[in-house]
């Protein structure tokens, strides 16, 4: 788990790579402290003042997981030292090592953080955006310096290149943990469901319903089969997009569309239980 100075001090790092002249003293002024009680607090000599904690996001544009890791910290910080030593251990036995979203090679989290930076990375390979990419502002409905600041931070990464007329993305590949869940993961597969659901909800019309791709199964299987199956799914839907979308060399040329594929299996029976729980049920 990470303390509330490192985690104010990776937010104010990230602050400060999109905008070089907000400062601690920028930010100490936001909290309406001293600088000098802002630096004991980054240097871990203070407690911060929970209060303060809606300006703190707000000012460093913290996300909501960022802000639930806070709180836990900003509570644990309160307890006796012996008591905290045993909710930090327990916290990190329960929870994924790394709560940081520090950069891992080409598998950053940074991508996730924002719903719509995967999209723009993704919408590179439609030649009309990989020309204009302006056009993002209207398709997703952000601003400009959203983009912009999405663009500086692709090429910082790596992600894309810009060959002095268009955007490009990369070779490099993206990957993200796959043997357990992370925070930052269920909150960008959250956002997918969501912009699904208004497309669902708002898009209902024949026309629109002919440009979806839209297939639907029932079927049996052994429970001991189910982590099989859907690394199985996975790698044919995979190995499905590469053969059908072509490789590098047509990426820019052919594409008109961009779709997100979302599947998730259902159980529609009851989970068996033995005799024992069948028991205590009666």
């Amino acid at each position: 788990m990470r303390s509330v100075s490192e985690i104010i001090k990776s937010s104010l790092e990230k602050i400060q790579r999109a905008n070089s002249s907000f400062s601690m003293r920028s930010l100490a002024k936001k909290l309406e402290m001293s600088p000098g009680q802002l630096s004991k607090i980054i240097n871990g000599k203070k407690v911060f003042p929970s209060d303060k904690l809606d300006i703190l996001c707000n000012s460093l544009s913290i996300d909501h997981i960022t802000r639930e890791e806070l709180e836990l910290s900003i509570a644990i910080g309160a307890l006796d030292d012996t008591y905290k030593q045993r909710v930090i251990r327990k916290y990190n036995e329960s929870s994924p090592k790394s709560h940081s979203y520090e950069e891992k090679g080409h598998g950053s989290f940074w991508i996730l953080e924002k719903w719509y930076r995967w999209n723009i990375h993704c919408l590179l390979d439609l030649k009309v955006f990989s020309e204009n990419p302006e056009l993002i502002i209207d398709e997703l409905g952000i601003k400009e310096t959203t983009l912009k600041h999405t663009l500086e931070g692709l090429l910082e990464r790596g992600l894309i290149e810009f060959d002095g007329e268009r955007y490009k993305r990369t070779s490099a590949n993206i990957r993200f943990p796959s043997t357990r869940t992370h925070p930052v993961v269920r909150s960008f597969n959250d956002s997918r469901l969501q912009l699904a659901r208004k497309e669902l909800l708002e898009n209902t019309s024949q026309s629109d319903f002919e440009r979806r791709l839209i297939a639907t199964n029932t079927f049996t299987i052994s429970q001991e089969k189910v982590p099989e199956f859907k690394e199985r799914l996975h790698s044919y839907i995979y190995h499905l997009v590469q053969e059908l979308t072509g490789d590098e060399s047509e990426r820019y040329e052919s594409h008109d569309a961009l779709y997100q594929l979302n599947y998730q299996f259902f159980p529609m029976t009851k989970p068996l239980i033995n005799d024992s729980e069948a028991a205590e049920s009666a």
